[in-house]
């Protein structure tokens, strides 16, 4: 997978867009006469953290638990044009496959979404008259079962099944149908995630989530291999019935000595073979360039012998 990421930056936010895919057909083209199919990772549509540009469309943004203004809202038109349009030139450029990243859920930091738009929505459905923080505050007091907790939560649920899974699959098949997509799983929310993934996929596609089993970087051996072994087997037995492709996170991000060793990366790769995950998304590829800490041939020499 080709990380492209896609959340908007800067104004207009299409030029971004334009360069990145403009990259990625340089490198299919590169590819041609290959066995190397390849694919996008969309490494962030929504972002994965607050927007600290300086320069950004006027659109509306989401407003967190805690009352801030956090990314943009689904469920803005301009945004939501803004995905259209992502969605559609990137099905032009013919990639074998999409994976959205762990930024396709409802929070960052806290839950959202409190703009005023959603706000409008909670209270015509439930017949009542919060502003912003009245709703943060009846639903921060609120639980499961209780009429302002289900009904927030079905707002949340419906902002990431159909105004973003929902519009990236239209926008798709709006070029190719059978571009096959996926989700990955963020660490902290798991409520939607076997929805979101059945919208996202193709007609007759089996739906695919990459779990969050990775621990990027080595820590104690023991209790790192540990963790994520039963974070495996908990989402192996979750998910089990249903009909759910489940890959693991084996990300070694930056992907060198200092990061985590080739042991433990194959260690984690055949683990997930027991737990019965399908597959694995490996991140292999220099993404902290800019750092001046390149991946070491140490690294990928190791990693190449004892793929045998």
């Amino acid at each position: 997978l080709y990380s492209l990421t896609l959340h908007p930056e800067g104004r207009p936010a299409r030029a971004k867009v334009d360069r990145y895919i403009a990259s990625f057909r340089a490198f299919a083209k590169a590819l041609e006469g290959t066995r190397v199919r390849p694919g996008v990772l969309v490494q962030a549509i929504l972002g994965h953290w607050p927007r600290t540009d300086k320069d950004i469309e006027p659109w509306t943004r989401t407003i967190d638990q805690n009352g801030k203004a956090v990314r943009f809202c689904p469920l803005d038109p301009g945004f939501a044009a803004y995905i259209d349009y992502v969605f559609t030139e990137l099905a032009k450029a013919k990639p074998a496959f999409i994976l959205t990243d762990d930024d396709v859920r409802a929070y960052s930091h806290g839950a959202e979404c409190f703009c005023a738009t959603h706000v409008r929505l909670f209270n015509a459905r439930r017949g009542t008259s919060y502003d912003s923080d009245g709703l943060r505050a009846a639903v921060a007091g609120s639980r499961p079962g209780e009429p302002d907790y289900d009904a927030f939560m079905a707002l949340q649920r419906e902002m990431m099944e159909e105004h973003l899974a929902g519009r990236i699959r239209r926008a798709l098949d709006a070029v190719d149908p059978a571009i096959p997509a996926g989700i990955c799983i963020a660490g902290e929310e798991h409520y939607f995630c076997a929805p979101v993934a059945r919208r996202m996929a193709a007609k007759g596609q089996v739906p695919l989530m990459r779990c969050s089993t990775g621990n990027y970087c080595e820590r104690m051996s023991g209790a790192n291999f540990l963790e994520s072994y039963v974070r495996m087997l908990a989402f192996t037995a979750y998910y089990g019935d249903s009909g759910i492709e489940l890959l693991d996170e084996a990300d070694t991000c930056p992907q060198n000595l200092w990061s985590k060793g080739a042991r433990s990366l194959m260690t984690h790769l055949i683990a997930s073979c027991f737990t019965g995950m399908r597959g694995a998304k490996t991140w292999y590829v220099n993404t902290f360039r800019s750092t001046g800490v390149p991946v070491t041939p140490r690294y990928t020499d190791e990693l190449a012998r004892q793929r045998g």
